[in-house]
Formats: C-alpha cells, sequence, structure tokens
C-alpha cells in the first residue's frame, strides 16, 4: 500500500493523484444511484393493491407503462399483463359496444383511472430518463475528478441528478387517480428504488465535505509535533494537522512507541510500548493489499445486495453489512505492524485517515528497513523521514505565503473596489446634491415667481375693487345729466328773480356818498363763454385715493370781480360804491387778477349765475353746492396783494 517514492529528495506528488477516498465514494454512490434509477424504469411494480372478495384474491401492481395482476380461486390462479394503452383501447371498444355514440363524460367515467395512470407512467418515464442521462454524465465527471481534474461540477451534477429523480416521483405521485373506497395502494418497488437513489446522489454531491472529514482538520503550523527527547524518533503517522503523531523512540537501552500530543507549545507523550532493546525479537509489516485489490469487488455487490434488498428480500441486508464494511475499510487504507518481544507480539493498526498522507506513506516504505537495521543493533535511521518532513514544512510556508500574498491582493482589489465605489458613489452623491440644490433655488425662484404674480393680482383686484366703489360713489353723488341740464336752465330764472327783488330793496334805501364808479362798455368787458354743464369724464388711474365725503356747503360769491353773465342776459348795474368782502370770507384767498386764472367752478355749480355786485349790504341767498377740493394756486405775497389792493 506503500505507493509513494521512498526516495527523499524526489520531487512531492501532487495531492490530486493521492488517494481521494471522498471522490471513490461519491463516484461510488452516483453509479449506485444511477443503477436504481435505471432498473426503476423498467419495474413495473410502483404501487401495488390486494383485495379479497367472496373467496377470490387479486394482487395488482401498477408499474409506469402496464399492469400487472393476478386473481386466485382457492388454487387456480390467472394472471393478467397488459398496457395501459391497450386497456384503455378495450375500454372503449367495450363503451362502443354498449352505447352506438357514447359521450365524453360516459368515456371519462368508465375509462379516465386507466388514462391517467397511462398519462403518470408516460411523464414519469420521460423525466427519468433525462435523470438517468444527467446522472451518467455526473459519473465521467467523477471519474475525472479521480485522475486530477479536481472541481465541484461532479458533485453539482449528481445532486441535480438525484433532484430530478426526486421530482419524477413526485410528479407521478401526484398524477394518480384518487383510489376508490376499500382499495388503497402501498408504494412498490419503483418507488423505493427511486427514493433510494435520490438519497445516494445527494451524499454524493456532499463529497466534498466527506472528504474534508475523512482528510481530517487542515494544518496550522509547518513542522509537526515531535517527543523532543534523547531518543532517535521515527514517525509512523502524522495527523494532517500535525499536533498528533504516532512514533517509535529507540535509544542504546530502549524501544518506545509512543503518542504524541501538542498541547500548547509543548509535547505530550503517552507510552504505548516500552521494551528493552535485548528484548526486542522481530516485527512484521502487514500492506493489507488485497483490500485495494478487490475494491470493485466490495461495491458491487454492497450495490446488489441494496437493490436486491428492495426488490427480493430483507435478508440481503447482511451482505449489504458485510461488504459495505470491507469497503469503508478499504477507504482508511489501512496497514497492521508488529513488533514482537520476549513477552509476546505487540501488534498497531495504521490508517491513513485523518493523517498526512505523504509523510505516512513513506514512513510506511521506510519502516521495514529501519527496523531491520535496529534489529542489527544498529542506531534507528530517521533522516529520510524527516528530510521528508522539512521539505513538507517548507512547501506548507511557502503555500502560506503564496496564500497570504494572494488574500491579500485579493483584499487590495476589494479596496480599491471599494474605494472606486465609494469615489464614484460620492461623485453621484456630490451630483444628486448639485441636482438637488439647482432644483430647490428653481423652485424657490418659482414660488417667488408665483407669490409675485399673486401679490400683482391681488393689487389688481384690489385696485378694480377700490376703483369700482369710486364710481359707485360717484354715481351716488353726482345727479344724471339731465337733471344737471334742467337745474342748469332753472337757476338763471331763480337767481335773476332774487336780483331784482335784491335791487328793488336796495333802491329803497338811501344811498350813501360814495364815489361814483365809470362803468366800462358792454363791449369792453370781456365776454367768456360759460363753461357747460357737461360731466367731466373720470379717468381710471392706478392707484386713485378715494375723495372725501362730498358735504353741502355755502360758499358765498367772490365780491371783487365782476360776475360772468351768461349767455343771453344783460349785464346788472354796477354799484356805486365797493362792497367790503364779507366777514365769512375774510381768510380766503384773494381770487386772480385776470379771469383767465380763475379755476374752474366745481361740478355741481357750474351753471350758478354770478352775485350781482349791487348787494352791499345785503348777503347774497346761500347756495348749496357740493364742495369741490380747494385748489391754491396764489403765493402768500400775491395773496397779500391782493387783499392790500381789495382794501384800497
Amino acid at each position: 500500500m506503500g505507493d509513494m517514492d521512498s526516495n527523499p529528495n524526489s520531487p512531492s506528488l501532487n495531492m490530486s493523484l493521492n488517494r481521494k477516498s471522498g471522490t471513490q465514494l461519491a463516484l461510488a454512490l452516483t453509479v449506485l444511484a444511477l443503477i436504481l434509477s435505471a432498473n426503476s424504469i423498467i419495474n413495473q411494480s410502483w404501487v401495488s393493491a390486494n383485495t379479497e372478495d367472496d373467496g377470490i384474491s387479486v394482487e395488482s401492481d401498477f408499474g409506469l407503462t402496464e399492469l400487472n395482476a393476478e386473481a386466485c380461486v382457492s388454487e387456480d390462479c390467472t394472471t393478467l399483463s397488459e398496457t395501459y394503452a391497450d386497456l384503455y383501447s378495450d375500454c372503449r371498444d367495450d363503451l362502443k359496444s354498449e352505447f352506438t355514440n357514447p359521450t365524453s363524460s360516459q368515456i371519462e367515467e368508465s375509462c379516465g383511472e386507466i388514462e391517467e395512470f397511462h398519462n403518470a407512467g408516460f411523464i414519469a418515464k420521460i423525466m427519468l430518463v433525462i435523470s438517468c442521462v444527467v446522472l451518467l454524465y455526473a459519473v465521467i465527471l467523477q471519474v475525472k475528478s479521480m485522475l486530477g481534474n479536481d472541481t465541484r461540477k461532479p458533485n453539482f451534477m449528481s445532486g441535480i441528478g438525484g433532484i430530478l429523480v426526486g421530482i419524477s416521483v413526485l410528479v407521478w405521485y401526484l398524477m394518480l387517480p384518487e383510489p376508490s373506497e376499500g382499495n388503497d395502494l402501498e408504494w412498490s418497488q419503483g418507488v423505493w428504488m427511486n427514493l433510494i437513489a435520490l438519497s445516494l446522489a445527494l451524499v454524493a454531491s456532499q463529497s466534498k465535505t466527506i472528504q474534508s472529514w475523512i482528510d481530517g482538520p487542515p494544518r496550522m503550523r509547518a513542522n509537526g509535533v515531535r517527543a523532543s527527547q534523547d531518543m532517535e524518533e521515527f514517525v509512523l503517522k502524522e495527523s494532517s494537522c500535525g499536533d498528533k503523531t504516532l512514533s517509535i523512540l529507540v535509544d542504546d537501552q530502549l524501544i518506545r512507541v509512543v503518542n504524541v500530543e501538542r498541547i500548547g507549545s509543548s509535547p505530550n507523550v503517552k507510552d504505548i510500548l516500552a521494551t528493552s532493546r535485548d528484548s526486542y525479537t522481530g516485527f512484521s509489516h502487514q500492506r493489507l493489499d488485497w483490500l485495494d485489490d478487490f475494491k470493485g469487488v466490495w461495491w458491487i455487490v454492497s450495490g446488489a445486495s441494496l437493490i436486491s434488498i428492495v426488490m427480493i428480500s430483507p435478508l440481503f441486508s447482511i451482505p449489504l453489512v458485510v461488504f459495505g464494511a470491507l469497503a469503508l475499510v478499504q477507504l482508511m487504507d489501512p496497514e497492521r505492524f508488529v513488533i514482537s518481544t520476549t513477552s509476546g507480539n505487540h501488534s498497531f493498526v495504521v490508517n491513513r485517515w485523518r493523517s498526512n498522507r505523504e509523510l505516512t506513506n513513506l514512513a510506511m516504505d521506510l519502516v521495514d528497513e529501519c527496523m531491520l537495521s535496529v534489529l542489527r543493533g544498529n542506531s534507528l535511521d530517521s533522516s529520510h523521514l524527516e528530510n521528508r518532513a522539512s521539505l513538507i514544512a517548507e512547501r506548507f510556508a511557502k503555500d502560506r505565503e503564496s496564500s497570504r500574498l494572494k488574500a491579500a491582493e485579493n483584499n487590495l482589489d476589494k479596496i480599491a473596489k471599494q474605494e472606486e465605489k465609494a469615489r464614484i458613489k460620492m461623485e453621484k452623491a456630490a451630483a444628486k446634491a448639485k441636482i438637488k440644490e439647482a432644483e430647490e433655488k428653481a423652485a424657490a425662484a418659482e414660488a417667488k415667481a408665483i407669490a409675485a404674480e399673486k401679490e400683482a393680482q391681488e393689487k389688481l383686484a384690489q385696485m378694480e375693487k377700490e376703483m369700482e366703489e369710486q364710481k359707485a360713489k360717484i354715481s351716488e353723488t353726482e345727479p344724471p345729466l339731465e337733471e344737471n341740464k334742467s337745474a342748469a336752465e332753472e337757476t338763471p330764472q331763480i337767481q335773476t328773480e332774487s336780483v331784482a327783488e335784491i335791487q328793488t330793496t336796495v333802491d329803497e334805501k338811501p344811498e350813501p356818498p360814495a364815489t361814483q364808479l365809470q362803468t366800462p362798455p358792454p363791449s369792453q368787458v370781456e365776454q367768456k363763454p360759460t363753461p357747460p354743464a357737461t360731466i367731466p369724464q373720470v379717468e381710471k388711474k392706478p392707484e386713485p385715493a378715494s375723495p372725501p365725503p362730498q358735504q353741502a356747503v355755502f360758499i358765498p360769491p367772490p365780491p371783487a370781480l365782476p360776475p360772468l353773465p351768461s349767455v343771453g342776459m344783460a349785464l346788472p348795474p354796477l354799484p356805486g360804491t365797493m362792497p367790503p368782502p364779507p366777514q365769512a370770507v375774510t381768510n380766503m384767498p384773494p381770487p386772480p387778477q385776470s379771469v383767465a386764472s380763475i379755476p374752474p367752478p366745481p361740478q355741481a355749480a357750474t351753471n350758478m349765475p354770478p352775485p350781482p355786485q349791487s348787494v352791499a349790504s345785503i348777503p347774497p341767498p346761500p347756495v348749496v353746492v357740493a364742495a369741490a377740493p380747494r385748489e391754491e394756486n396764489l403765493s402768500d405775497d400775491e395773496k397779500d396783494d391782493l387783499l392790500g389792493e381789495l382794501n384800497s
């Protein structure tokens, strides 16, 4: 079983060429699943039903494509084997002979159960064929994996094949018709074979996990543990992690077989055998190569026994256990080592599970020569083994360093990618922030424009409202145009009568001596047409101030200027003396020197005639007119000059 080269200076073989127990197990399980699944297709007993009535017992086996039934009356038995297609055709022919033109409901009621069995078997058969093809492909990949093509694909395909087998059984079961009362269907050989195939394929898909359990924990330190005593040490088996060894210690007086275990940083040595060198009489080494030579037999018989348990009898579980154990021992690859002393034989079994296979294989190749040298009385030469252990330690250190560098490189790549992602993320965030800021500014400007527009609309509405109110007030205070015209026509007559009465009264009183003023001829008096009594147009201004409410006031006539006669009226006689201005208007500003500078009369008093000049002692009758806003066009000096002229 020592299949490694004993030359310590030879290059280390790649681990893919070593014995792979997990891969062997996966290959065997996948092949067995393929055999079971393929056998279930041709098996004609997926479900079975047993009925007994009036001494007639019927045993029915339903397969994927045909029905097998056996009817027994006492000891007379009749066997029927027919496909579902033929049964369905016969059923339709019977209906046609019974009914001239049977309806679809009648056909469904009589032959529907047979059709459902046929459809379920047909679909399951197609799916099982696909599953077998996938499992066959998985077997090919498992063989390649044993030759060095170590990938995850073989295990993946084994798992996919097993899942397809399980789906096939599930679809077939769901498509079966509902069993009639008293005729329960029980699972038979075909179903159980597929369920076992499903389990085996799923276990084969986990061969990496099984291999890691067989190989043991990974190595954490470059150098394995040693006894570190003043004795020559030959390591028979070193664990995969290097923390446990089975060693032979030899010096001039003793031969010891010990188990060494690393606890912390110190070795813990436990003796299995200790004898004096003089009592050492011999040794034997059994390699158990026959386990490897017949490993195919162990696996084939184990699989056949498993199939026979399902199809034939549970008694085949006995060979299954025996040959299954032999197949498992073959995977462990054990070797038996015996040391003979004067007290008897002391055997040790060294297996390669959870061990440093490279060093253990080399030890099994070198142990015979070393023990013969000790038996001759020479020292125990373990230099070749230690050289290989040093090479393994160096390779482990290099692998660990390369793994560390690779991990660091991957970390640098990851960090670079993360930094790149962070930079891109920051750029995107900055761009989003700028876009958001621009949107906020645009929204603020839009809101400001909307607010300004709304404010302008409100102001415009307020102005329109104020103009409407002013219009309403003007329409309320001013009489209609026709009333103004009639008032203008009646006012001269009333004024004429009043002036005549006043003149009569004045003539009756004695006139005081006064300086006679010469009246200018009528032609010399500047006659200006009286402005027509028209309502001025109100101009709409953007923001007109609402005028104060107009009140009725008494306005005395201006005393200094002669009245302007209306059209068609004669001028009244001038008084002898200029009467003083009335006291009520002493504080009023003097009228302008010329008629042209006199402001126009208010709208409501445009048709009023001027008072007569001869009324010196009797004040003119009050006239109620609407007050107009006062406009002062004279400065204070002009007012003083005008008052001085009037008083002189």
